[in-house]
């Protein structure tokens, strides 16, 4: 059986055009409106420009406005005279047509990125001069055009702040190319931006269009705004910093930190000390506060001495890596109750303690600062040891006997010119030195007068030396506050010489001189008798107090480091008097009566007379070794001592010398002498 297929008719045109009319007129109003269809074939570039001239351009197709701009640039080659006069009739039509505005700017924008589009470059330059009139009729896409057009990308980043999109879908939203080099520098400086206008918008905003990026992106993100953001407002942004540091943390699980750009790194490393630092530095002030300094019991000096470690260690704060601290229970109960301590991750309690124990982290040390209490100093600890494994996992640490156990390589003390002799025991011992490329570094902060004091530093000598007068001064201090330590034990210590490397810096002070004979000299803070003698190729160096004797000779300093004193003993004069040789020996005598000061007066130049005349009465006292505490008097205070020859002025010495301290310290230094007074150490010749 055969299929009977039916074909259907095949409609005639003059069937469809009946159909059509039947179809309400309406609806291509409707779907057509203000929609111009080309004309074809396509007119001239310079019948469109005539339309547009006489006010016609709504008669021009999107094709045609596409073919002008295509063409315009080969057109203004031919046209010369027209050029200037037709690139600004487009320009004036485009505000007030949008079809050809929409075209010109989509079309500039690619343009301006680069792209090999047809476009010409005297429409490009007209466009600054048409800103202002095409801002009142579309100015959002205007001023992201613009934004484009000069390169700033402020204002597309303030609009992704307030649509909380990426710069991209900004433009793409306001009918611009998105994935253009503008949007991607936009993103790039977005939180530089973000930064400097925080006023205007929080975290949210900034943080949802973080949350949009992916990996690579945020890797992009976050390396231009760790350097494009200057590093002292960065340190502001507390939120952020916890959110790029949970990413990029050398220091956290699946860190991305190796993704950075290397400047960034530095950045992050940078950073992560500032915090550290940062932390150090407010609980420093909290503890100096004066309520909780004096509830903690803080005397003056113990304040001021607080403020010195906060400003040592601020020219270290590059290479901290890590803070954590220790408090006894009070303390730490005194901080939560005012609501001062807020994480627990960095503070921790002690038992049975009485002294705040700071952990600063550097690369292969931790510093333990003991801040106050009798062990109040500086402990340098190697990370490496077993016993160090206990600052790394701080919960196990109840007590303040746990941490002085940790066995350390070196401890330093915050007396009167500490940082001077930590810094070079840091640098020269453990390689741990300051910031990089540091030229002053901070000794004190800001005190009550604003002063500030900062030292020279170079990377390869560190801080200057102390002078010889300041490692005296130093070493007093030093001496009396084992003397205290010790007095509580032992009773009172005697007077002790100075260091071999102070000898051997006095020995070079006099060799430089080129000297031969000897020398005398008298610190009159600590009773040292000293005595430089020899050649000059041969001085020997002689400290002598309470039968204490610490001796050098000039062979000591070979390969030796010593310090400078030259500056420092060359403020002194020889002394060429009995009574500037007897002054040098004497310190004033807080433990004699004024009384008796008056009745030793009154012999003064009868005794000085004696003296001065009679040379065989200096020999039989230096036989004796011995004379009364009035001759001694007598003697500090002659006028006529230039008649003693300088063995007599020795032979005083020595004679002095066989006196205990405790009677030196009450020997009379006459007021009429006071430039002698003043001075802590004085060498003459013999």
């Amino acid at each position: 059986m055969l299929l009977n297929l039916n074909f259907p008719d095949i409609p005639l045109p003059s069937g469809i055009q009946s159909l059509s009319r039947n179809i309400d007129s309406a609806l291509d109003d409707l779907l057509f409106k203000d929609v111009r269809l080309p004309e074809l074939p396509p007119r001239d570039i310079s019948v469109i420009l005539n339309l547009a001239e006489s006010g016609l351009d709504a008669q021009v197709s999107v094709l045609e406005w596409i073919a002008l701009l295509d063409g315009k640039e080969r057109w203004d080659s031919v046209n010369h005279n027209q050029e200037y006069s037709s690139n600004i009739l487009i320009w004036k039509t485009a505000c007030k047509n949008h079809g050809l505005r929409y075209l010109l700017y989509w079309r500039l924008a690619l343009y301006l990125d680069g792209h090999e589009i047809s476009f010409s470059k005297g429409l490009v330059k007209q466009f600054a001069n048409f800103q202002k009139y095409l801002a009142k009729v579309d100015k959002q896409r205007t001023l992201l055009l613009t934004g484009i057009y000069s390169g700033d990308t402020s204002e597309l980043c303030q609009r992704a702040l307030i649509f909380r999109m990426l710069p991209a879908q900004v433009l793409s939203k306001c009918g611009l190319p998105g994935q253009i080099k503008h949007s991607k520098d936009a993103l790039k400086g977005l939180a530089r931006y973000w930064v400097k206008n925080n006023k205007m918008f929080g975290y949210d905003e900034l943080f949802t269009i973080i949350a949009k990026l992916n990996d690579e992106e945020k890797d992009t993100f976050f390396s231009s705004a760790l350097v494009d953001i200057p590093f002292a407002k960065l340190e502001q942004q507390e939120t952020l910093l916890k959110l790029i540091l949970g990413i990029y943390s050398p220091y956290v699980i699946n860190s991305r930190f190796s993704k950075l750009n290397n400047a960034a790194q530095e950045v992050i490393k940078d950073l992560i000390g500032a915090m550290s630092f940062a932390d150090f530095s407010k609980l420093i002030a909290k503890l100096t506060e004066p309520v909780v300094a004096g509830k903690l019991g803080l005397e003056e000096w113990e304040i001021r001495q607080l403020n010195s470690r906060v400003a040592f260690w601020s020219n270290y704060q590059n290479r901290l890596l890590g803070f954590s601290v220790f408090l006894p229970t009070s303390t730490y109960s005194l901080l939560k109750q005012m609501n001062f301590i807020t994480d627990d991750l960095l503070f921790h309690k002690l038992i049975n303690s009485n002294c705040e124990v700071c952990v600063l982290e550097f690369e292969n040390h931790f510093i333990l600062e003991f801040l106050r209490g009798s062990i109040s100093g500086v402990r340098v600890i190697d990370k490496l040891s077993k016993q160090a494994q206990l600052l790394k996992n701080v919960s196990s640490v109840s007590s303040q006997q746990q941490l002085e156990a940790i066995p350390f390589l070196a401890e330093h003390d915050h007396f009167i010119y500490w940082q001077n002799a930590c810094e070079k025991l840091l640098r020269t011992k453990f390689n741990l030195t300051p910031n990089k490329n540091l030229r002053k570094f901070l000794v004190t902060r800001k005190d009550k007068n604003g002063h500030t004091f900062y030292q020279e530093y170079s990377s390869l000598n560190g801080l200057p030396s102390l002078t010889a007068a300041q490692v005296l001064e130093r070493e007093e201090v030093l001496m009396a506050r084992k003397r205290r330590s010790l007095e509580s034990t032992n009773g009172k210590l005697n007077s002790t010489p100075p260091s071999l490397e102070l000898a051997k810096s006095i020995i070079q002070f006099f060799s430089e001189k080129s000297t031969s004979g000897g020398w005398f000299g008298y610190s009159k803070k600590h009773g040292w008798i000293i005595e430089v003698g020899g050649s000059s190729s041969g001085l020997v160096f002689k400290c002598l107090s309470n039968n204490k004797v610490i001796s050098a000779s000039y062979n000591d300093l070979e390969g030796a480091e010593y310090m400078k004193v030259v500056d420092y003993l060359n403020t002194f004069q020889d002394a060429s008097s009995l009574n500037e040789a007897c002054m040098s020996l004497a310190s004033i005598a807080e433990n004699i009566p004024i009384s008796s000061v008056r009745s030793a007066l009154s012999n003064i130049i009868s005794k000085a007379k004696i003296f001065r005349n009679t040379q065989s009465k200096m020999v039989e006292i230096n036989k004796k070794h011995a004379f009364s505490e009035d001759d001694l008097i007598a003697l500090a205070s002659a006028q006529g001592g230039a008649h003693l020859d300088n063995r007599h002025k020795g032979g005083v010495l020595k004679i002095a010398l066989q006196k205990p301290n405790s009677e030196l310290e009450k020997l009379l230094l006459i007021s009429g002498f006071k430039e002698i007074i003043d001075k802590p150490l004085v060498f003459w010749k013999k």
